[in-house]
């Protein structure tokens, strides 16, 4: 896990939230949707919350400091997969302002079981034509308005 988050830090941002004690209660992160260029301004999310977190708003802060941080990178598309039944995700989800897109059946073995999967979409905004490609972040680190995500951040994950 180290290594894909490190990995994942040259271009994506993830973000943790843990206990003062380093239990992880959740995290989230993006990567690329597919690797061919004319998806370069779409991400592919991934949100976990640990199940005695639920409910906590970590998901939430998660997801908001994830989405503004992509946007600051020039990310115009975002989608998501949930795993089903997830009515927690699900809820999560719709909170966040995705919208359902389509199901695959039986696509996905978890815990001994098949199960639908079903993709979920947010606009992150408008789509200009020519736009320039998404920065990584190692190129924002620093900025004003990343320091500003991440302070915030901070104080979301204040629990």
């Amino acid at each position: 896990m180290a290594e894909r988050i490190k990995t994942t830090l040259r271009k994506y941002p993830w973000f943790v939230c843990e206990t003062d004690e380093d239990e992880i209660l959740g995290y989230a992160t993006a990567s690329s949707l597919r690797s061919t260029p004319p998806y370069a301004w779409t991400a592919e999310l991934t949100v976990y919350v640990a199940e005695d977190a639920h409910q906590s708003g970590i998901g939430t802060a998660l997801y908001t400091s994830l989405l503004e941080t992509l946007k600051e990178q020039g990310y115009y598309n975002v989608y998501a997969v949930v795993t089903l039944p997830n009515p927690a995700s699900v809820k999560l989800h719709k909170r966040i302002g995705f919208e359902p897109v389509g199901t695959f059946p039986t696509v996905g073995y978890k815990q001994g079981e098949w199960h639908d999967v079903q993709w979920w979409y947010r606009q992150l905004a408008d789509h200009p034509s020519g736009p320039e490609p998404p920065q990584p972040l190692t190129a924002i680190r620093g900025s004003p308005k990343l320091e500003h995500i991440l302070k915030r951040a901070e104080t979301y994950f204040d629990i």
